[in-house]
């Protein structure tokens, strides 16, 4: 497991500018090829990321990257891309509007969340043209670190277009 000193000082920031405010975004840079989006909501933590993190940068096979970088290789994902930058910002998070979301998203969700129940997954995917709701047992608000490799193979299985 990735200590958090080692996780933190291991990343990078920058700082870039969306909707006109300026914001610093704190990545981790490993492997090769386009990049990977995690997003969750506010507050977060990046250091929940660590165990998804490690397991996407193992040699990843050409089918994973192009379903990766699909969601993301139009001018609408591009667009769809920053609003989600943006949503990290919680000054903006009323001001979008989920049934503009062009990119398929997949809401992995704590069936066990008690802070933010199933059910306002599935209202967002009533919003959200093309998502998917999986409901993770055994996990609860925080499923990344309740269920690392769950949340994983569901990921990587909608980024290459399978089931898990």
């Amino acid at each position: 497991m990735t200590r958090h000193d080692d996780w933190t000082n291991a990343q990078e920031s920058q700082e870039v500018t969306v909707d006109g405010h300026d914001l610093e975004m704190t990545y981790y840079d490993e492997g090769e090829g386009d990049p990977v989006v995690l997003l969750h909501g506010i507050p977060t933590w990046s250091y929940l990321w660590r165990d998804v993190a490690d397991a996407l940068a193992d040699d990843p096979s050409e089918e994973f990257v192009e379903g990766t970088k699909s969601p993301w290789d139009s001018e609408e994902g591009l667009v769809s891309l920053v609003r989600d930058a943006a949503a990290t910002n919680t000054n903006h998070t009323t001001e979008l509007d989920p049934s503009e979301v062009t990119a398929d998203a997949l809401l992995l969700w704590g069936a066990d969340d008690e802070f933010q129940p199933i059910d306002s997954a599935h209202r967002l995917d009533e919003d959200i043209d093309s998502s998917e709701v999986v409901g993770i047992d055994d996990a609860n608000h925080w499923v990344l670190q309740d269920r690392p490799d769950r949340y994983a193979d569901e990921l990587r299985s909608f980024l290459v277009g399978e089931s898990a």
